[in-house]
């Protein structure tokens, strides 16, 4: 992971802002395996209220692929049209997971699933992984 020097200091703001233990594990463990990861960039911006953190696949012309929105109970994993476009991932292969797919959740017809425990993150992190 490689993240702009500048909005480092959101991943702790993030973090402190989540009020539930475990989807504050979640956050930690989800940051912790981007930051290892070669395949992955993130960075963290916050618009207003809004914290978020781009991902992008370095796979995959460094198109930003997902985004995770930190709330005070639970995590938002969106996947991004350009992951979508790809063809790689099904809302039937997610809900198999056990997660429910909101489809589409914006105007620009992306997934999103909520994570709230590090077992979701290791399940959706497998999952994009194989892809």
């Amino acid at each position: 992971m490689q993240s702009a020097a500048e909005n480092a200091q959101l991943y702790a703001q993030y973090s402190d802002y989540i009020q539930d233990k475990a989807t504050q594990e979640a956050f930690t463990y989800f940051i912790g395996l981007l930051s290892v990861s070669v395949r992955y960039i993130c960075t963290p911006v916050l618009h207003g209220t809004y914290r978020d953190i781009k991902i992008h696949d370095l796979m995959n012309a460094k198109e930003q692929s997902f985004s995770l929105c930190a709330n005070q109970t639970f995590l938002n994993f969106y996947f991004r049209k350009p992951a979508l476009t790809r063809n790689v991932y099904s809302v039937t292969d997610i809900e198999g997971l056990g997660f429910s797919v909101k489809a589409p959740a914006n105007s620009n017809e992306e997934w999103t699933i909520r994570l709230i425990s590090v077992s979701d993150v290791k399940k959706l992190w497998d999952y994009i992984n194989c892809a």
